[in-house]
């Protein structure tokens, strides 16, 4: 998953903004989750322009912040699983590293 991920938090509708997203040349992948997209990009800065200026022709769709950024351990995770980490998770795991208890 050596893949750039460009991160976009919109207002209001965000089935029109994910289907914007799709379409963007160099988007891979569109995972949604609440208001927050997620697009796996072979090219993010190459990308992030294009992703942004799709985005403000889209009625019914604001963009409240938009990155670029690269994959975290917690994205490698969701791609594998299918799951995010919860809370609860991440804190056993940070547990047992401080305790020296190989997870």
């Amino acid at each position: 998953m050596g893949r750039d991920l460009v991160v976009v938090s919109v207002d209001g509708d965000v089935a029109a903004a994910r289907h914007t997203v799709s379409d963007v040349r160099g988007v891979e992948q569109v995972d949604v989750s609440g208001q927050v997209l997620t697009a796996r990009v072979s090219d993010g800065a190459g990308t992030v322009s294009p992703i942004a200026v799709a985005l403000s022709g889209a009625d019914g769709v604001e963009v409240t912040e938009l990155s670029l950024r690269r994959p975290t351990l917690d994205d490698v995770f969701l791609s594998v699983t299918g799951e995010q980490i919860s809370a609860e998770e991440d804190a056993a795991i940070g547990a047992d590293d401080k305790a020296g208890v190989p997870a």
